[in-house]
């Protein structure tokens, strides 16, 4: 393919792109997702820790969807997982954007 056929499609430089993107967002959502429950888990402990309930951190890790149901946290943990996505989301959206006025 010489330059002027590669010239004539310029989708495929962005249908790359885009596809490029695909591994780089899915890390950023599972290390974006690892770092709210550390943080959960992490206030978890800190509350626990001086009381008859103590828990070390791998614990609270471990049993984080268990200690969200009986401590009733786990709706404020959905819903602070999903204002975590919405902000990615719009990150990219406006990476995207102004990508596209460039």
């Amino acid at each position: 393919m010489d330059e002027t056929e590669r010239n004539d499609i310029p989708w495929l430089g962005i249908l790359g792109a885009l596809i490029g993107t695909i591994p780089g967002v899915i890390v950023w959502a599972i290390a974006g997702t690892f770092g709210v429950h550390l943080a959960w888990a992490g206030q978890i402990h800190n509350a626990l820790k001086d009381t008859e309930y103590a828990l070390s951190l791998g614990e609270c890790i471990a049993r984080l969807y268990e200690l969200l149901g009986l401590l009733e946290l786990r709706g404020k943990f959905v819903g602070s997982v999903l204002k975590g996505y919405l902000f990615s989301a719009l990150g990219g959206f406006g990476i995207f954007a102004k990508a596209a006025k460039s």
